[in-house]
């Protein structure tokens, strides 16, 4: 156990549980989660959106007639795009869904063409013939074609779209050995030092702090692991451990990026199905 006032450094700002588990979790520019909440067994997703500072529920429980091959293609400024599968086996793309990011309002469908990306003020589709392609500027308020443009014009328009800079830092995946520095290192071997069989670490060091995500095999069987997932702080000040919680057990096998940094908040998927804001007071 740690003493109360080592633990009092991290604080629980809010959570939220998901009906099943949550797949995907993507930060808008605009400070809202949204994210996936997919049943495996009953091949069925919904997706719910969050303000990233409060944990307060802007909508939850959106679906659509498609119930399993459908997610979250982009988000830009206000809208949420969702796209479907060209096939179950295929990660090509078809569809476009817009949504506002706010209420959840269903604003325009194409079915016919596929999302790009999104500039300003306009949305870029495209639409696969047998041997060629056309393309569509439209407006993404509700969706109207401006014009057909070409795929010059579309190449020339998606270079000059900045990349996103999100206030976001996400783990690598690494190992001791392979430390920055020899404090990096001491950290990741404190963290991982009662583990019997770690197989995957992820490692992030932010603002001070040395934060490390492991999973522990306990299982002696080689085809059949059982992964516990385990979350480590350790203030890089004074090598002490400030955190450390088992944040999934029983697990087949290592999910990456369960865990991510925003300023003084690490955010993290707990169990597969709750979403956690941590507060890392300094």
């Amino acid at each position: 156990m740690f003493k109360r006032t080592q633990r009092s450094r991290i604080k629980e700002r809010w959570k939220y549980t998901a009906k099943n588990s949550i797949w995907r979790v993507i930060l808008s520019d605009e400070g809202f989660f949204i994210c996936e909440d997919r049943d495996k067994d009953k091949r069925d997703v919904c997706f719910f959106c969050i303000e990233q500072q409060t944990g307060k529920i802007l909508w939850k429980d959106l679906q659509f007639e498609e119930k399993w091959w459908i997610g979250i293609e982009a988000v830009h400024q206000k809208y949420v795009f969702f796209h479907e599968y060209a096939t179950p086996d295929m990660p090509d793309h078809k569809k476009v869904h817009a949504f506002d990011l706010l209420t959840a309002k269903d604003l325009w469908h194409n079915l016919d063409e596929k999302y790009l990306f999104a500039a300003n003020e306009s949305v870029y589709t495209c639409k696969d013939l047998f041997e060629r392609r056309i393309f569509h500027e439209r407006d993404i308020a509700n969706g109207e074609v401006r014009k057909e443009v070409d795929a010059e014009y579309i190449s020339t328009v998606m270079k000059s779209v900045p990349e996103p800079n999100l206030p976001i830092a996400f783990p690598s995946i690494t190992h001791p050995l392979n430390a920055k520095d020899e404090k990096a290192k001491r950290a990741m071997e404190k963290a991982v030092s009662k583990a019997k069989n770690v197989t995957f670490i992820e490692f992030l060091e932010h603002n001070g702090l040395y934060i490390v995500g492991f999973y522990d095999n306990l299982s002696a069987i080689p085809d059949r692991p059982q992964l516990v997932q385990y979350l480590v702080i350790i203030d890089s000040r004074n090598d002490a451990v400030i955190y450390n919680e088992v944040i999934a057990s029983d697990v087949n096998a290592p999910i990456p990026d369960t865990f991510f940094c925003s300023g003084n908040n690490l955010f993290l998927v707990k169990d597969k199905k709750t979403l956690t804001a941590l507060e890392m007071l300094l």
